[in-house]
């Protein structure tokens, strides 16, 4: 125990006396240091400011940035203006075809008033009739309806005026001559109407 006590004793002067050493030297060294770090300063002075470098490289961020949002900016409006050609395109290729198929439709109702006295000839053009129907309303095509309704030019087309009957309106379509269909709002092929007087 006495040995333990006394080693402590001795790690503690030598820490004292090595402590004691090292104040000494840095109160020497302290004039040398002053003078380097003049030198240091001057070398501060000479390199140009930090914060103007700051300031450039800040504003060449700002425009690089704004660079950024400019270009995203014109991507969006780019793919939605390519959005609305495509989808503008899909819909005049759809009301072409339409357009060109419904003659064929007009000419299934000349068939069945053609085929009046033969029951089983009408019977098919009935079904063929309905399944060329059910195949336009699948493309969203839908007859306008325009028999006794008020004549509107953006929906119907008037060939002929016929002096108004009994309980009929002046200006209502009074008889069909070719059926009109649309898409949405879209008007495909107006109706082809006669209107009262």
């Amino acid at each position: 125990m006495a040995r333990s006590r006394k080693s402590e004793k001795e790690n503690l002067e030598n820490r004292i006396e090595n402590e004691t050493a090292a104040e000494e030297q840095v109160k020497e060294e302290t004039p040398e240091t002053t003078a380097e770090g003049q030198d240091e300063e001057k070398k501060a002075d000479e390199t140009p400011d930090l914060s103007e470098e700051l300031e450039k490289v800040t504003e060449e961020l700002e425009k690089y940035k704004d660079l950024y949002l400019r270009a995203r900016a014109d991507f969006e409006n780019n793919r939605k203006r390519n959005e609305g050609i495509r989808q503008t395109s899909y819909t005049d290729g759809k009301t072409d075809a339409v357009e060109k198929i419904l003659p064929v439709g007009d000419n299934f109702e000349r068939a069945l008033d053609a085929a009046k006295d033969d029951e089983a000839i009408r019977a098919g053009i009935e079904l063929i009739q309905k399944q060329f129907e059910k195949a336009l309303t699948d493309l969203g095509v839908n007859e306008i309806d325009a028999l006794g309704k008020p004549f509107d030019p953006n929906l119907h087309n008037a060939v002929m005026q016929q002096p108004a009957g009994e309980g009929e309106e002046h200006g209502t379509v009074k008889k069909v001559l070719l059926k009109g269909y649309k898409i949405g709002d879209k008007v495909v092929r107006h109706s082809m109407v006669i209107v009262a007087e």
